[in-house]
């Protein structure tokens, strides 16, 4: 996964964004909209895997929130920009 695309948290807050759910996106959804979306290659187990890397960093930074098992929300003032 080269600089074709935006990082891959960058793309999960797209996700998130352009999902509009309530409660928040599954991984499965956010995974589905990338690979629909940008070009992250052929292999979705790789896309993935990089996403489930994202989806970390963005908890631990604070730029997503967990509400449930494999779902995950913006925080309000993250959903700003």
């Amino acid at each position: 996964t080269g600089g074709a695309h935006p990082p891959y948290l960058e793309m999960v807050v797209a996700a998130v964004k352009a999902l509009k759910e309530r409660s928040g996106s599954s991984r499965q959804a956010i995974l589905k909209y990338i690979l629909a979306n940008y070009a992250v290659g052929t292999d979705p187990k790789a896309a993935n895997l990089h996403l489930k890397q994202a989806l970390k960093r963005g908890v631990t930074s604070g730029a997503l929130k967990n509400t449930k098992v494999n779902i995950y929300s913006l925080f309000l003032y993250f959903s700003s920009l």
